[in-house]
This record gives C-alpha cells, sequence and structure tokens, in this order.
C-alpha cells in the first residue's frame, strides 16, 4: 500500500516554456496520483494509478489557453466546457461572441481549499474546493462552487458542481460540458467500451467523428478498458441523467497524441440559437447541480 503525500504545488509535467503553470499535487494510500489545476477552473491535471497515466496532455499542456490554443488546449483527464456556452465558437446579432468550450475554463479558481475530511461515502478523503467566477458578460454572471474528492482508501474520484446563474434581463441558461480527456493508455487496439450491459464495439472503433445520443437509462456507466505493455487499465465514468442527459463521443486522431473523450453533457448537439429558441430575456437567479464520480483500476495481465 502507497503512503498518502501531503499536497503539494508543483510545474506540471510537459509544461510549456515560458508558462507559470501550477498544480496541486494530491496522492492516496492506493496508488492514485491527481493533479488540480486551480488557474483553469480546478479541473483535473493527470491522473495516474502506480504511474500509468489516465489523461490526455496536448501540445499545449495543461496551462490556460493562450490566443488560439484552445482546440489543443484541453489538457489534463477533465477540462469543463461551460457554463454559458458549450461546443462550437458563436457570435450572436447583438455582438457577444462565446468562444470554443465557453469561458469557465479559462477563469482561475477562487477560495481554494484542501483538506483531510469525511467524503459524501462517510469514509475518510481529501477534499478539494473552490468557487470560480465568470464576469464575461457582466449581466450574466456564473459561479461554480466545485467540490472534489479523492478517498484516501479507493480509486476513485468524486466531482461536484453547483452552478449559480445571475441574470440582468439576459436570455441566458446554464450548460455543461464536461470533456474526459484519454490519452495513450486508451487509445490504440484492444480498448473496449462498455455502456451498463452493453458492449460498445463502435465507439472503441471511433475514428475520427464527433457523435452525442441520449443516456439510456436514469443513470449511466460506461467503462473503458485496454490491456497493453503486460497490464490492463479501466476507467469508469458514472453521470447522472436528471442532470446530464447526453453522453458524447470524440475522437481526433489528428492531434498528438491521439485524444479520444467521452463528455457528459447537458444539452443534445444542436446550435445555440436552437437550444434558446423562445427563451425570454429574464432577471433573477437558477442553479444546477452537476456530479460525476470516476473510478480507476490497473491490473497486471499475470493476476490472479
Amino acid at each position: 500500500m502507497s503512503e498518502a503525500r501531503d499536497p503539494a504545488v508543483r510545474r506540471p509535467a510537459g509544461d510549456l516554456p515560458g508558462r507559470h503553470t501550477e498544480v496541486l499535487d494530491l496522492s492516496n494510500r492506493t496508488g492514485l496520483r491527481v493533479e488540480l489545476v486551480p488557474e483553469r477552473c480546478l479541473d483535473l491535471g493527470q491522473v495516474t494509478l502506480h504511474g500509468v497515466p489516465f489523461g490526455w496532455i496536448g501540445t499545449n499542456g495543461i496551462g490556460p489557453a493562450g490566443a488560439g490554443e484552445m482546440e489543443t488546449a484541453l489538457g489534463g483527464l477533465l477540462c469543463t466546457c461551460g457554463f454559458d456556452h458549450i461546443r462550437q465558437p458563436w457570435s450572436g446579432p447583438d455582438g457577444r461572441a462565446y468562444p470554443l468550450h465557453g469561458n469557465m475554463a479559462l477563469r482561475p479558481a477562487k477560495s481554494v481549499t484542501l483538506e483531510t475530511g469525511t467524503g459524501l461515502d462517510g469514509a475518510p478523503a481529501l477534499i478539494g474546493t473552490a468557487e470560480v467566477l465568470d464576469r464575461s458578460d457582466e449581466r450574466a454572471v456564473y459561479r461554480l462552487e466545485r467540490r472534489i474528492e479523492m478517498p484516501l482508501h479507493a480509486n476513485r474520484l468524486r466531482l461536484r458542481d453547483r452552478v449559480t446563474l445571475t441574470s440582468e434581463g439576459r436570455a441566458a441558461a446554464i450548460f455543461a460540458l464536461y470533456h474526459i480527456n484519454l490519452g495513450s493508455t486508451f487509445v490504440g487496439p484492444g480498448l473496449t467500451v462498455t455502456q451498463g450491459e452493453r458492449r460498445r464495439d463502435d465507439i472503441g472503433a471511433l475514428p475520427g467523428a464527433t457523435f452525442v445520443e441520449p443516456l439510456p437509462g436514469e443513470s449511466a456507466t460506461i467503462s473503458l478498458c485496454r490491456a497493453a505493455a503486460g497490464q490492463t487499465a479501466r476507467l469508469t465514468l458514472t453521470q447522472s441523467r436528471d442532470q446530464l442527459p447526453f453522453i458524447q463521443f470524440h475522437r481526433n486522431p489528428v492531434l498528438r497524441p491521439d485524444l479520444f473523450c467521452i463528455e457528459p453533457v447537458s444539452h443534445d448537439r444542436l446550435p445555440r440559437e436552437t437550444l434558446l429558441a423562445g427563451l425570454m430575456p429574464w432577471s433573477g437567479q437558477i442553479q444546477r447541480d452537476f456530479s460525476l464520480d470516476i473510478e480507476f483500476s490497473v491490473t497486471p495481465d499475470d493476476a490472479e
């Protein structure tokens, strides 16, 4: 059994020269190691189990995107897309422009805390919390309250987000898409994808494409498993239909390294104007909660 280390602040491996990104480096007693990225709304950077990497790190590292970098700036296991906008860039007739993936991943986390406490299941856990404000539009302000749990004795992460939108006469909504970015450990021959009890060979063999589908039940579990280099790595993601009723799959073999994403999402893949059709300007506050559970395993192929 590994020893849990005190959280440390460090530069991430593979960060670009001239960047000053810092991550919070956490580990538990089962060999799980997690990077939290305060400069990017407390997203997840690289996640490893017994040294095996699960996340994708692109050519721009994991720091916040610079000009023209957003397509390759999803580095790390989790990148938050939203909450003012998701998917492709969009410019409205009123002149307001929304970047690829929305603005939240471009915002630094504030009031970051790290402590050992009691997790949602009653077991001891390392718990990170943060608040993030997106004031891209002062009349439609998004506040994210984020909680990430890493149990001390389990290979699991829990993410709990509460998003509050304060509108002053805007036709605004809360959009959420969570990029789970998988790198070389899961890209290549031997990948199997299982959704609930159904094996999804169509996803495992996905070339360069993006598609979205509704969840098949009230809650959905999708598992990715690949044997390579004498071991089998598995990632299992669980989302709730009432919070994130769609799942999107994305593969980009042009990027280096090759990128494969599974993406829980709040809305279908439709143009923004269609998703907002009929929504009139309003004033007040609304809230939405989002949750994801991610489990990890690495098993030697000769294990009995």
